[in-house]
């Protein structure tokens, strides 16, 4: 196998793929998996379980399918899982308990499960967001970093959502980045329980899981009754040395070569790829990375406390001093716009300072490097459009010092929905009267920006 991001020796169903702009929850995986040419079970339009219409496929990989759809009674959207012809459904339906028997902000919501046509389905909240695997590709192009205080919060809820997965005497077994979505409100998502085992269990289930992130004991059929939440543990711990090194760990090296490593008792060590981290930051990592399950956190609980304690003193060091305009970012490919802008701008909150973006990948490393109070948004722009930016800067650690505005020309219903759904709720029209319009939103936004 050449990459340590596919899963092997899969039980549920493996790796989907979904459309470019949108991520339904419970579904993000692998991003190098292909959809199939499988039949799709429901068609666009239909009405299943009475209840649920369904509006779109999503994805789907070699065993199941994910449909969008409107739930008429409580009218919102939803996620709809099912499983292809001849699949076994108990799967589904075993992936399906095991998910409602986790409440955590950090997992995904079950909402139903039932049966239409002969088709088993689970009904799950639909969440909006990019994966942390397509987070990381993003600031490897712009040659951007997460901040130590960032990459510790993700840790942080990750590991609390790990926590009450175990306290359901569960082991998800596939902590990677492709399995973590990052949706807005600063909120992250532990995906798919497609290979969970019930911490009880004790017979062989053979080598099971994504290679890179599986933990020394599983991979080498070692492990022990009642460990499975440990090996967890250690694949929040890779994770972790890849989120502060940078470095994808075992990039491109096959199954053997992984096991090889894990047999000669290797191991991968945070404090010798960055020395310059928080001793306890760095002790807390490497201590995860532990080739021995016994000398890692003993549970998420404890890990939890750990990571608390890091962020705090994170937190408390103090803020650069600095004192800097009102400051709005324009994203917008026609200069012409960005002029009008500006000048709108400037007439309502004058010594503002205005800068701009031409594209989305543009527009997103601006945010990072300067965080602006404001970003007037155009939806219709080439490569990278108005939604995958809000997509990923709803990923970024705004904490509601940065205001996103809609501004478009011609934007549809289901992009406004889409928008509300990623916590966007300014839209301000092109055309006549824009001035006006955009006075509106920006000046309760410049008098809430002032100290």
């Amino acid at each position: 196998m050449s990459n340590d991001d596919s899963p092997i020796h899969r039980t549920t169903e493996p790796s989907s793929t979904f459309e470019q702009r949108m991520h339904p929850a419970a579904i993000i995986a692998d991003d190098e998996a292909r959809p199939t040419t499988a039949r799709i079970p429901f068609a666009t339009g239909e009405l299943v379980g009475g209840v649920y219409e369904v509006r779109d496929a999503l994805g789907q990989g070699g065993m199941g399918v994910v449909f969008e759809a409107q739930d008429r009674l409580l009218a919102r959207r939803v996620a709809i899982k099912v499983s292809h012809p001849g699949v076994d459904p108990k799967f589904l339906r075993l992936e399906a308990q095991a998910m409602a028997a986790v409440q955590h902000p950090s997992t995904v919501a079950v909402h139903a499960l039932g049966t239409h046509r002969g088709v088993d389905f689970v009904v799950m909240e639909r969440l909006y967001g990019v994966t942390l695997r397509a987070y990381i590709r993003r600031l490897a192009v712009s040659r951007q970093q997460m901040t130590v205080l960032e990459i510790t919060e993700i840790l942080l809820a990750l590991a609390d959502a790990l926590a009450a997965i175990h306290r359901a005497q569960l082991a998800h077994r596939d902590v990677k980045p492709s399995n973590i979505l990052l949706a807005p409100g600063n909120r992250v998502v532990l995906m798919d329980f497609g290979l969970f085992v019930r911490e009880e269990y004790d017979g062989s289930l053979g080598v099971a899981g994504s290679p890179a992130y599986m933990a020394p004991e599983v991979m080498l059929g070692q492990h022990r009754p009642r460990g499975w939440h440990l090996a967890d543990l250690y694949s929040l711990g890779v994770l972790a040395y890849e989120l502060l090194s940078t470095k994808r760990p075992f990039a491109n090296t096959d199954v053997k070569s992984i096991a090889a490593f894990h047999a000669a008792g290797s191991r991968f060590s945070i404090s010798a790829e960055r020395p310059d981290l928080a001793p306890e930051l760095a002790a807390v990592v490497d201590e995860l990375l532990s080739p021995d399950p016994d000398a890692r956190a003993p549970s998420a609980e404890f890990l939890v406390r750990q990571l608390r304690s890091v962020r705090d003193s994170l937190a408390k060091q103090p803020p650069r001093a600095q004192s800097r305009p009102f400051t709005v970012l324009i994203v917008d490919d026609d200069p012409a716009m960005v002029a009008v802008l500006a000048a709108c701008v400037m007439g309502i909150s004058p010594g503002a300072r205005v800068i701009s973006a031409s594209d989305g990948q543009q527009a997103v490393e601006r945010v990072r490097q300067m965080l602006p109070d404001v970003v007037l948004l155009d939806l219709q722009m080439p490569t990278m459009n108005g939604i995958e930016v809000c997509m990923h800067l709803s990923a970024m650690p705004l904490n509601g010092r940065c205001t996103i505005v809609s501004v478009s020309g011609t934007a549809q219903s289901g992009d406004m929905q889409l928008l509300q759904s990623l916590g966007i709720v300014h839209f301000v029209s092109k055309g006549p009267d824009l001035a006006e319009r955009l006075e509106t939103v920006l000046r309760p936004l410049h008098r809430a920006s002032q100290p």
